[in-house]
This record gives C-alpha cells, structure tokens and sequence, in this order.
C-alpha cells in the first residue's frame, strides 16, 4: 500500500483542491490482489488504490488507435501527462498460460492447468499413458451402453478442449469424444480418462515457437 501511495504522489495522479461547490466527491476503495507465480506459487501481494468509476465523467484521455489498452491525454498532439512505467522483465506468465524465454525460442505450457483438471477428476494418481487414445479406436453412439453423467462428461470435453491451446497433440482426440456430449455412454467416458492419462504421463510437455 506504502508503494502504491508513493507511485500516485511521483506521478501526479492528483490534485487536493477545495471541494466545489454542488459537486460529489468521488470516492476510493483498495482492491487486493495475489499474484502467483507460472507454478502456482505467491509471487507478491498486490494493492491499487481505485476510484469507483461509475460516478466519474468523460475527461480528456483519449484511446490510442494502435494499441486500445492505452489512454493519452494530449494538447495540439503532444502527450501533455507522462509516468513512470516499471520494467517487469520477461514475461512468465498470461492469461493461464505458462512461458519460458530462451534463445532458441518461446517455450509456452499450461502444465498448472493440466495438473488442475487431473486434480479435478481425480485423476491426479493415475498411471501415465504413452498416448491419447488407443491405436485403431473408433468412437460410436453406442445407444444400448451404460449411461454416464452428461454433465461430468460435458465438464472433462470442456476443460480438455481449453487445453488444446498448447497441446495440439491431443486436438483430434479431444474432438472425437466432443461428438457424445449430449447422451454419453461409458466407453465415451472411458476414452477421455484415456486423454487425462495421458496427460499425466506427458505433464511437462510444451511447445516452442521459434524465434
């Protein structure tokens, strides 16, 4: 907190003036924040000190056109306000997924994420498998088998396809079992505890986009 009340003072975030007359004071509120590290691990606390935007008006910050996530405010086209901006280094990790910068490349995973969805569907002490389905499998409606929970189903295609973003390899797996989600049987159950055994025996797999 001691930091974010520095950062505001350094950069003139604003100005105590009398309060005019008619007008509102525009409260604050801290928001609090844990950030962990691509393993799961506490990197930091974290605390931003926030205006509650819904009673403030229009000011003269502008969106900029090539990168929307910034906002200048600028007088006969010269930026007229600056801060301080903080180097964070090489980026670790975003959005859920994990990165590791080398020289050959940028490494990206989303092993937490794996270990996650194991964890979830207790799986998490299951024997590895060498591959996401058996070899010559052909996936049917199967209307005479063992009807399963379609919801439990429904969450193990879901969770596995959001994995598919760093692990192509279990992409066509993945969309065969996808096609049984309205009535699932238990061979269609049995085929995606397959991939989750497979991503227990291929965890620390990733995938290297080259420089």
């Amino acid at each position: 907190m001691d930091d974010e009340i520095t950062a505001i003072e350094r950069n003139n975030t604003w100005e105590l003036v009398d309060l005019p007359s008619g007008q509102q004071i525009i409260r604050v509120k801290w928001i609090y924040k844990t950030k962990l590290k691509e393993n799961g691990e506490i990197d930091k606390y974290k605390a931003r000190l926030v205006a509650k935007g819904h009673k403030q008006k229009k000011a003269g910050f502008k969106k900029c056109p090539h990168e929307h996530t910034l906002y200048v405010k600028a007088e006969d086209g010269k930026i007229i306000i600056e801060f301080d901006m903080s180097d964070l280094g090489l980026m670790h990790y975003f959005l859920g997924i994990e990165v590791k910068q080398v020289a050959a490349g940028t490494f990206i995973s989303q092993k937490k994420y794996a270990q996650e969805i194991l964890d979830i569907f207790g799986m998490k002490n299951c024997n590895g498998s060498n591959t996401p389905s058996e070899v010559g499998m052909k996936l049917e409606k199967d209307p005479r088998g063992k009807k399963i929970d379609s919801t439990y189903y429904k969450q193990i295609v879901g969770s596995l396809m959001d994995l598919t973003a760093t692990r192509p390899d279990i992409m066509y797996a993945v969309s065969l079992i996808s096609r049984y989600m309205e009535q699932p049987k238990e061979v269609h159950l049995l085929a995606a505890k397959r991939i989750l055994r497979y991503l227990q025996g291929t965890i620390d797999f990733n995938v290297l986009c080259k420089q």
